[in-house]
């Protein structure tokens, strides 16, 4: 926490106008010595083409060059470049002197970028002093960032007998001076003042202005108010006029809400749907460019060069996506071929239509052309042709059906298709749209696992422990006798310490440059594990309510990475409660794609624990994407599904808190614990390989409202926690758990779910946690999570 200073706000204004240089910034000038840990994400870390790599060079040599003619916004640039590593070696203490000479010379940017340097790389009271008159200079002279930045240092406490009054008034100065951002951020404010009508017609009024004048994010965000309001025809129809405008102007962000609300008013059928991701995607939105393709791709003949049009936009960062536009510029001959007999081309046309959301989708056809290439000897078309028809409606009840699904599947299986194999034995054990038939279904998922199936190998070994006639399988995966604990050990340390080494070659870079005479040496490295800075859960009983929610092997035609997509707790069997916004994934709902429930997990990557299939997701109803309030959700596996991993399952479920704010009140420094498997590192999108717990501490109540600025009925419905040493949840924890072992001895209470935060632990701002016990979700969870009315729920709702 910042240091608070005592002074009254005419005087506070006083000293940032008058404030000096903090030092010299000529030859010599000692800056500070800097660790090897690097305290933000740098561009020089990015992957970036040889073209950027060249540009970057170009512009660093112009923003030298301008610099030495004493061009102060020159230095800024300058300073960045050092300070990212692009253009010029990152090497912060030469940063840090030619940001200096920026800030001197009256540079708002300079000076910012220098409060952020130093606010982030140092826990000393004289960096903090520094960067609290660096940020104020820089609100001072012009710059957005730094009055947003020192306002929301006023709101959160850093000031003796400064509050959130203090920093409305300093943003409605800064909106006077002209700075747009600053404004379009008051109004925002302004206008969620539910308990105040002056100032939230102030704040629309105000966001209205600037809209009209041609600021897009204040239309943006008018329109997200507008939108709120269910009780108002009008304020809902401007919001959608609004959007639409922006949209046709050029605006992604415009195009993306306006095709969500359409998808929740009217539905994804509805053209205007396709029509906004159109025009998203020319804008910009590779992700739109998908929702687009697939909708071009599906109305015809006509509209696949359209869609392949689309989808060769979004392939820079979707590489699946150039497959499906080269698919779609093949589909006429393929089909041509496949109505002259080709059943090989048969086959690949109905793969493509079997996709699910793909541009080809017609499913109905994808089973009968794939079942009359199985039935003419055509094994590839199978395996395929048995899923849809099972899939398919009606599938329980219709003997003909059946026939053909255990032909297509048997033929599959003898031909040497694994899944085929246990497909059919599926079918065959739950006796839904087969007859059931136990000893046949146990026979062929031993044979598949004698094949090296671990998945029927899990089967096997689940039943093996009840049922004595279960076939004897192939012993695998055995430690050979003489290897003692102490080798293996060995062999996994020098394993985990050459990937620690490759990742120090891939994330440190060393620089030694002369500014002005003067040679300043520096190393910075991303460190390892700074992300949650805690400890390896290496076993399940340490964590058993840890959930996963896992990703399917494919979505769309698009070959998933990585397939932990967030955390989440088991709060009964067949439910777990996890964050809102993990149930909005790579673009799709979760409930609509084969995403699974993964339990007793330690190594996402390897076969552990329990996965199930989901049948429902249920959102807090006062969940907004746009500013995190009330993210949490409630998601519904089938437990009468699940599959067993190899490893012992371990899962249990954790206790909920029932205690309302009063009766639970914040200590500051509290411990609380959060676990995941989130980014151990800000530069690798990779999640943890093992699952991960942190020590954290409660931030006092005040100042988390005051980061939050809920005071009206969504107050105190966060948590803040960060570790003393800034340790905290990153990317990938999110929906994870935030744990007290307070209540009683050796039984952990889930307080929060872990929502969102600020690029980890390099800002020192804690990340927030959505409050298990405020009324609203209390109410939300009496209303939704079976048995949680009457006391703890143990048992799913069938």
């Amino acid at each position: 926490m910042y240091g608070k200073l005592a002074m009254g706000m005419a005087a506070l204004f006083a000293a940032w106008l008058s404030a000096a240089p903090a030092q010299a910034d000529g030859p010599g000038a000692p800056p500070y010595a800097y660790t090897n840990r690097l305290a933000y994400s740098a561009g020089y870390f990015e992957t970036r083409p040889a073209e950027q790599i060249a540009r970057d060079a170009a512009a660093a040599d112009a923003a030298e060059a301008g610099c030495a003619a004493a061009d102060m916004a020159a230095c800024t640039a300058l300073g960045e470049a050092f300070l990212q590593g692009t253009g010029r070696p990152l090497n912060r203490p030469v940063a840090e002197l030619v940001l200096r000479r920026a800030c001197n010379g009256a540079e708002g940017g300079g000076c910012y970028l220098l409060a952020e340097l130093l606010g982030g790389a140092f826990d000393t009271d004289a960096a903090r002093a520094e960067e609290l008159v660096f940020t104020a200079r820089a609100c001072v002279l012009g710059s957005s960032d730094g009055c947003l930045k020192q306002a929301g240092h006023i709101e959160s406490g850093f000031y003796e007998g400064l509050g959130r009054a203090d920093a409305m008034a300093l943003r409605r100065d800064a909106c006077a001076r002209g700075m747009s951002p600053v404004c379009v951020d008051l109004g925002g404010r302004l206008a969620e003042s539910d308990g105040d009508p002056a100032s939230r017609a102030e704040g629309r009024g105000l966001l209205d202005r600037l809209c009209e004048a041609g600021n897009a994010d204040a239309c943006v965000a008018l329109a997200w108010w507008l939108g709120r309001s269910t009780d108002s025809p009008a304020d809902t129809a401007r919001a959608a006029a609004l959007l639409d405008r922006q949209c046709r102007a050029g605006d992604a962000r415009s195009c993306n809400i306006a095709a969500g609300k359409v998808r929740d008013s009217a539905g994804p059928a509805d053209p205007r749907f396709a029509e906004y991701h159109g025009l998203g995607c020319i804008a910009g939105d590779t992700m739109a460019c998908l929702f687009a393709g697939r909708a071009a791709g599906r109305s015809g003949e006509a509209g696949r060069l359209a869609a392949a049009g689309f989808y060769d936009r979004a392939c820079p960062d979707y590489p699946s996506a150039c497959a499906t536009a080269a698919d779609l510029r093949a589909a006429p001959a393929v089909g041509a071929a496949c109505e002259a007999g080709d059943q090989r081309a048969c086959v690949t046309l109905g793969t493509w239509m079997a996709e699910d959301e793909g541009p080809f989708e017609d499913q109905p056809r994808a089973a009968a052309l794939l079942g009359k290439a199985c039935d003419v000897g055509e094994i590839a078309g199978c395996l395929p042709a048995g899923r849809l028809l099972i899939e398919a409606p009606g599938s329980e009840t219709d003997s003909e059906t059946a026939i053909r699904i255990d032909a297509y599947l048997s033929r599959a299986c003898a031909a040497g298709v694994g899944e085929a194999c246990i497909t059919l034995a599926t079918a065959l054990g739950e006796g839904k749209v087969l007859a059931q038939d136990i000893p046949r279904a146990l026979a062929l998922t031993a044979e598949s696992c004698d094949a090296g199936d671990r998945a029927a190998c899990d089967e096997i070994a689940m039943r093996e422990e009840d049922d004595p006639a279960v076939p004897v399988v192939l012993a695998t995966n055995l430690t050979p006798p003489d290897a003692l604990p102490e080798a293996i050990g060995a062999a996994q340390m020098m394993a985990v310490q050459a990937e620690v080494d490759d990742f120090r070659r891939r994330t440190c870079t060393t620089s030694a440059v002369v500014w002005e005479g003067v040679e300043y040496a520096d190393g910075a490295c991303l460190g390892i594990s700074q992300a949650i800075g805690g400890f390896t859960v290496n076993r399940v009983e340490l964590a058993p309510f840890q959930a996963l929610l896992w990703r399917p092997e494919v979505l769309g035609q698009q070959r998933i990475g990585y397939r932990a997509a967030c955390g989440g707790s088991v709060v009964a069997t067949g439910w777990i409660i996890t964050a809102a916004h993990c149930t909005y994934d790579l673009g799709v709902r979760i409930e609509e794609h084969d995403y699974r429930i993964r339990l007793g997990v330690i190594r996402p990557d390897a076969p552990e624990g329990n996965t199930y299939p989901i049948l429902k997701v249920i959102r807090h109803p006062d969940f907004s994407p746009a500013t995190f309030q009330f993210d949490i959700a409630l998601v519904q596996y089938d437990p009468a599904r699940g599959t067993r991993g190899d490893f012992g399952f371990g899962a249990r479920r954790i206790t909920v808190d029932r205690r309302s704010p009063q009766e639970r009140p914040v200590r500051a420094k509290a411990p609380v614990y959060a676990f995941g498997w989130g980014r151990q590192a800000l530069d690798d999108p990779a999640p943890a390989k093992v699952l991960q717990g942190v020590r954290l501490e409660l931030e006092d109540a005040a100042t988390c409202t005051g980061r939050t600025a809920y005071r009206d009925w969504r107050k105190d419905s966060v948590l803040c926690a960060m570790g003393p040493k800034r340790e905290q949840a990153c990317t990938g924890d999110s929906g994870g758990p935030l744990v007290t072992y307070e209540d009683r001895q050796g039984v952990p209470t889930l307080i929060g779910v872990v929502s969102s935060g600020e690029q980890c632990s390099t800002t020192g701002i804690p990340s927030r946690y959505i409050r298990i016990g405020h009324p609203a979700v209390q109410q939300w969870l009496r209303d939704n999570l079976p048995g949680f009315r009457q006391g703890a729920p143990q048992t799913q709702a069938r």
